[in-house]
């Protein structure tokens, strides 16, 4: 990463799993948040995204240790649950975050907004009518309004994916 950063070379997108102490492995310890986040910064393009996956309590520090950047979550359903050690005391872990963090805005309004390409979408072109919705008593929230839906099936904040067999993962 040093390499890339004197090189000045920036990314499109950083993904990873980092460590969050759950384990008592010695590889297993938290990086430290800032000087993670300076160099992560220094690698991602303005409109890239930072991919990080964690649990709870990671998940949350990891979101406040830089609020500025975070944009939203995936919660990624897993179909072989986790915890069996402690399933007496707590519930097994069927999940994990998946936190999407970029220097750029990921609303409609942000400028420049952070790449996203959402898959799966289907045009649809159906024409709708509807009430707006009524902010501070607007006295034209009873009149209907039309508009084309050009497009549907976007995705979900909650993912699921088969599981891959044979693999060994640490």
């Amino acid at each position: 990463m040093d390499y890339l950063i004197e090189q000045g070379i920036k990314v499109d997108a950083i993904i990873t799993d980092p460590p969050y102490a759950v384990t008592s492995y010695s590889w297993d310890q938290i990086i430290p948040f800032d000087q993670m986040w300076d160099k992560l910064s220094k690698l991602i393009k303005d409109d890239g995204a930072i991919v990080l996956f964690g649990n709870e309590p990671f998940s949350s520090s990891l979101r406040m240790s830089n609020p500025k950047f975070y944009r939203y979550d995936w919660k990624w359903i897993k179909t072989q649950v986790t915890g069996f050690q402690n399933a007496k005391y707590q519930p097994l872990r069927c999940y994990e975050d998946i936190m999407i963090f970029s220097k750029c805005g990921a609303v409609a309004s942000a400028k420049p907004p952070m790449r996203y390409f959402p898959q799966g979408i289907i045009p649809v072109n159906l024409k709708v009518t509807t009430k707006p919705i009524n902010y501070l008593g607007d006295k034209k929230s009873d009149e209907k309004v039309s508009y084309t839906q050009e497009e549907a099936n976007f995705p979900r904040n909650v993912i699921q994916f088969a599981r891959e067999t044979d693999l060994y993962h640490p």
